[in-house]
């Protein structure tokens, strides 16, 4: 089949030129739409003239002039939409062959992979962006009728206490949950993936940080609720390893899909993101962590900017959420109060910038306190901090900040809710 077509581009020409319709959508065509030079050139020509207000047909060759004479669609749009399926097709093509051109050339499967991915990627980005204010209107006027109904709910949810604020992760936005070492930060991904996976939802991982196998593990051991450190040393009971098969059983029909590729720029998260959706249809993706990911820029803030600003970018172009976890600096072991803020995020501002959420974990036991002191909210002062992991919502572009409390368990890598009420949260 033919990726192109002359008569209806001739057609469409000739609409533009001599229908008398004034329709914006005909002067803000793509570059790309028509295939034969001289057509290209035409249109060009026909908008610089709209531009400037001049006659549509003024500086155009005669010979082309009385090739589009007498032209004309009855369904000017369709046209269009036709052409713009020939356009993405020739697209498509070119992408393919650079890329066989490529693997000639540079024999590297995996670097010319990542370039096509992220090619097609571009490819399915030409459709329309702008809508008028009566469409998005329309648009949530629905969804919110939709969640009133019970139809449909906000975001995906875990069922975790600390969803009170950010409501559940929402599709196109980006969520970071950032904690020094030690805090649970995986092991929270983990229990969000788990939680979201039993739902039937399709979760993909990247990790820098741990190869796949230890993230099978770390999800197990969450899973079965058995020692982490007898699991490891193979201390285990015949009950034990009836519980872990079991287990092992349970999870492996879980949506879940891990990545442990330990180079990761901008461009390849992108890449991997877009191959997850197209082969396994993901609704979320993790990303453990920033500040391990490359770049190639003059420094090192400009890098964790770029790739910040890709995981919003993912999470908008594949509609999905993207949680992304991150290292802070080394600020908070300094202080009296070893509470994370936003200032504590490590080499760059631009992860608050871009994220719509962002949230801390805090285990006061990790530092010794073994109950909240006086200075805490009347409601928590003297309690014991044991096993308690703090989820501090510090930014919330759609709801309120604040902090929750959950439960973590860390020898058994298990997130779960307090009694009801612990649940109330605390507003900052």
């Amino acid at each position: 089949m033919q990726n192109y077509n002359l008569e209806l581009e001739e057609d469409l020409l000739g609409s533009i030129l001599f229908s008398g319709e004034d329709d914006a959508i005909l002067f803000d065509l793509p570059d790309d739409l028509f295939y034969a030079k001289h057509h290209k050139d035409s249109y060009e020509k026909i908008k610089e003239n709209h531009d400037k207000g001049l006659p549509l047909d003024n500086g155009i060759d005669v010979r082309y002039l009385s090739m589009f004479s007498g032209k004309y669609l009855p369904n000017i749009k369709a046209g269009i939409e036709e052409l713009k399926v020939k356009a993405r097709a020739r697209n498509l093509q070119s992408a393919l062959q650079k890329s066989l051109i490529a693997l000639n050339q540079d024999g590297n499967a995996d670097h010319v992979a990542s370039q096509l991915i992220s090619s097609l990627s571009d490819l399915s980005d030409s459709g329309e962006t702008t809508a008028t204010i009566a469409d998005s209107l329309f648009s949530v006027f629905t969804k919110i009728n939709e969640i009133r109904d019970g139809q449909k709910q906000l975001g995906l949810t875990t069922g975790l206490d600390f969803e009170k604020h950010i409501g559940g992760f929402e599709s196109g936005k980006f969520y970071v949950v950032a904690a020094r070492p030690a805090m649970g930060k995986s092991a929270f991904a983990l229990e969000v993936i788990k939680r979201i996976a039993s739902d039937g939802i399709p979760v993909g991982m990247m990790s820098l940080e741990m190869a796949n196998d230890s993230l099978a593990l770390r999800l197990l051991t969450s899973d079965v609720g058995i020692d982490a450190g007898d699991i490891r040393r193979g201390k285990l009971s015949d009950d034990q390893m009836d519980k872990i098969q079991e287990s092992c059983n349970h999870l492996a029909k879980l949506p879940i899909y891990f990545d442990d590729n330990s180079y990761v720029t901008a461009n390849t998260l992108r890449s991997k993101a877009s191959y997850f959706k197209a082969k396994y249809g993901i609704e979320m993706l993790v990303v453990d962590y920033l500040q391990l990911m490359t770049g190639d820029n003059d420094s090192r803030e400009r890098d964790i900017a770029e790739i910040s600003r890709m995981c919003k970018v993912i999470s908008k172009e594949l509609e999905i959420p993207v949680l992304a976890l991150a290292q802070l600096n080394r600020g908070v072991e300094v202080r009296d109060d070893k509470r994370p803020r936003l200032s504590d995020l490590r080499e760059s501002g631009a992860i608050e910038q871009d994220a719509d959420a962002v949230m801390f974990l805090y285990r006061p036991e990790y530092y010794g306190i073994e109950t909240y002191p006086d200075s805490e909210d009347h409601t928590i002062r003297g309690t014991s901090t044991k096993n308690i992991c703090e989820v501090i919502i510090s930014k919330n572009r759609d709801g309120e900040t604040g902090i929750v409390r959950q439960v973590f368990i860390p020898n058994l890598m298990v997130f779960k809710n307090r009694a009801p009420h612990w649940s109330e949260g605390m507003s900052f």
